[in-house]
Protein backbone atom coordinates (compact mmCIF):
# COMPACT_ATOMS: atom_id res chain seq x y z
CA UNK A 1 0.00 0.00 0.00
CA UNK A 2 1.44 3.36 -0.97
CA UNK A 3 0.79 6.89 0.19
CA UNK A 4 0.56 10.33 -1.33
CA UNK A 5 1.35 13.41 0.72
CA UNK A 6 -1.36 15.90 1.56
CA UNK A 7 -1.42 19.49 2.80
CA UNK A 8 -4.32 20.91 4.79
CA UNK A 9 -5.17 24.47 3.79
CA UNK A 10 -7.80 26.83 5.15
CA UNK A 11 -10.68 27.81 2.93
CA UNK A 12 -11.11 29.74 0.71
CA UNK A 13 -7.42 29.29 -0.17
CA UNK A 14 -7.69 25.54 -0.82
CA UNK A 15 -10.53 26.16 -3.28
CA UNK A 16 -8.68 29.01 -4.96
CA UNK A 17 -5.59 26.84 -5.46
CA UNK A 18 -7.61 24.06 -7.07
CA UNK A 19 -9.62 26.35 -9.37
CA UNK A 20 -7.07 28.43 -11.31
CA UNK A 21 -9.53 28.73 -14.21
CA UNK A 22 -11.73 31.07 -12.14
CA UNK A 23 -8.88 33.56 -11.87
CA UNK A 24 -7.70 33.25 -15.46
CA UNK A 25 -11.24 33.89 -16.70
CA UNK A 26 -11.40 37.09 -14.59
CA UNK A 27 -7.94 38.28 -15.66
CA UNK A 28 -6.46 37.73 -12.18
CA UNK A 29 -3.19 35.84 -11.62
CA UNK A 30 -4.16 32.36 -10.35
CA UNK A 31 -3.14 31.43 -6.82
CA UNK A 32 -0.15 29.12 -7.27
CA UNK A 33 1.66 29.86 -4.01
CA UNK A 34 0.63 28.55 -0.60
CA UNK A 35 2.22 30.54 2.23
CA UNK A 36 3.75 28.71 5.17
CA UNK A 37 5.98 29.40 8.15
CA UNK A 38 7.91 26.18 7.55
CA UNK A 39 9.70 24.55 4.63
CA UNK A 40 9.96 21.05 3.19
CA UNK A 41 12.44 19.28 0.92
CA UNK A 42 9.55 17.34 -0.66
CA UNK A 43 8.73 17.88 -4.33
CA UNK A 44 6.06 15.93 -6.17
CA UNK A 45 2.34 15.12 -6.22
CA UNK A 46 0.44 16.73 -3.37
CA UNK A 47 -3.18 16.34 -2.33
CA UNK A 48 -4.97 19.53 -1.29
CA UNK A 49 -7.12 19.19 1.82
CA UNK A 50 -9.64 21.86 2.80
CA UNK A 51 -9.43 22.27 6.56
CA UNK A 52 -12.47 22.91 8.73
CA UNK A 53 -11.34 26.51 9.26
CA UNK A 54 -12.51 29.31 7.00
CA UNK A 55 -10.35 32.43 6.81
CA UNK A 56 -13.20 34.95 7.16
CA UNK A 57 -11.23 38.04 6.12
CA UNK A 58 -9.58 36.43 3.06
CA UNK A 59 -12.16 37.49 0.48
CA UNK A 60 -12.19 41.11 1.69
CA UNK A 61 -8.38 41.26 1.91
CA UNK A 62 -7.73 39.82 -1.54
CA UNK A 63 -10.57 41.83 -3.11
CA UNK A 64 -8.58 44.88 -2.12
CA UNK A 65 -5.56 43.41 -3.96
CA UNK A 66 -7.53 42.16 -6.98
CA UNK A 67 -10.64 44.23 -7.66
CA UNK A 68 -12.27 41.56 -9.84
CA UNK A 69 -11.95 38.82 -7.20
CA UNK A 70 -15.58 39.08 -6.07
CA UNK A 71 -16.67 38.41 -9.65
CA UNK A 72 -14.33 35.39 -9.93
CA UNK A 73 -14.92 33.38 -6.76
CA UNK A 74 -17.83 32.37 -4.54
CA UNK A 75 -18.34 34.91 -1.75
CA UNK A 76 -20.47 32.76 0.56
CA UNK A 77 -18.68 30.53 3.05
CA UNK A 78 -21.09 27.65 2.45
CA UNK A 79 -19.91 27.41 -1.19
CA UNK A 80 -16.54 26.07 0.01
CA UNK A 81 -16.24 22.41 1.08
CA UNK A 82 -14.46 21.83 4.38
CA UNK A 83 -12.96 18.75 6.02
CA UNK A 84 -12.22 17.07 2.69
CA UNK A 85 -9.51 16.37 0.14
CA UNK A 86 -10.56 18.62 -2.74
CA UNK A 87 -7.66 18.68 -5.18
CA UNK A 88 -4.24 17.63 -6.35
CA UNK A 89 -1.21 19.58 -7.56
CA UNK A 90 2.52 19.26 -8.07
CA UNK A 91 4.69 20.87 -5.41
CA UNK A 92 7.50 22.15 -7.63
CA UNK A 93 9.42 24.54 -5.37
CA UNK A 94 9.60 26.24 -2.00
CA UNK A 95 10.70 29.88 -2.14
CA UNK A 96 11.59 32.59 0.36
CA UNK A 97 11.26 35.44 -2.17
CA UNK A 98 8.85 35.91 -5.04
CA UNK A 99 7.22 38.61 -7.14
CA UNK A 100 4.03 36.55 -7.20
CA UNK A 101 1.25 38.72 -5.69
CA UNK A 102 0.02 35.71 -3.68
CA UNK A 103 3.36 35.33 -1.86
CA UNK A 104 3.12 36.87 1.61
CA UNK A 105 4.71 34.23 3.82
CA UNK A 106 8.06 33.22 5.10
CA UNK A 107 7.99 30.29 2.68
CA UNK A 108 5.95 29.92 -0.48
CA UNK A 109 5.02 26.43 -1.64
CA UNK A 110 4.88 26.79 -5.42
CA UNK A 111 2.22 24.58 -6.96
CA UNK A 112 1.71 23.63 -10.60
CA UNK A 113 -0.99 21.69 -12.43
CA UNK A 114 -3.49 22.22 -9.61
CA UNK A 115 -6.94 20.86 -10.25
CA UNK A 116 -10.06 20.10 -8.28
CA UNK A 117 -11.28 16.58 -7.59
CA UNK A 118 -14.59 15.38 -6.21
CA UNK A 119 -14.38 16.13 -2.45
CA UNK A 120 -13.42 13.17 -0.28
CA UNK A 121 -14.29 13.65 3.41
CA UNK A 122 -11.03 13.27 5.32
CA UNK A 123 -9.50 14.46 8.57
CA UNK A 124 -6.61 16.86 8.08
CA UNK A 125 -3.35 17.10 9.98
CA UNK A 126 -0.48 19.53 10.48
CA UNK A 127 2.43 19.79 8.03
CA UNK A 128 2.54 17.28 5.16
CA UNK A 129 0.71 14.08 6.05
CA UNK A 130 0.36 10.75 4.24
CA UNK A 131 -2.92 9.58 2.72
CA UNK A 132 -3.27 6.06 1.37
CA UNK A 133 -3.57 6.12 -2.40
CA UNK A 134 -6.50 3.73 -2.02
CA UNK A 135 -8.48 6.62 -0.48
CA UNK A 136 -8.15 8.74 -3.63
CA UNK A 137 -7.54 6.15 -6.38
CA UNK A 138 -11.06 6.09 -7.82
CA UNK A 139 -11.39 9.87 -7.85
CA UNK A 140 -7.98 10.35 -9.46
CA UNK A 141 -8.77 7.81 -12.19
CA UNK A 142 -12.10 9.56 -12.80
CA UNK A 143 -10.51 13.02 -13.03
CA UNK A 144 -8.05 11.84 -15.72
CA UNK A 145 -10.86 10.76 -18.06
Amino acid sequence: MSNILCLSIRQPYAHWLTHPELFVKAGIPPKTVENREWSTPYRGKLLIHASRTFETDAIDYWSWQFGKLIQAVPVEEKAYPIGAIIGIADLVDVVTKSNDPWFVGTYGFVLANARAIEPIPYRGALKLFPVSTSVVEAVLKESKQ
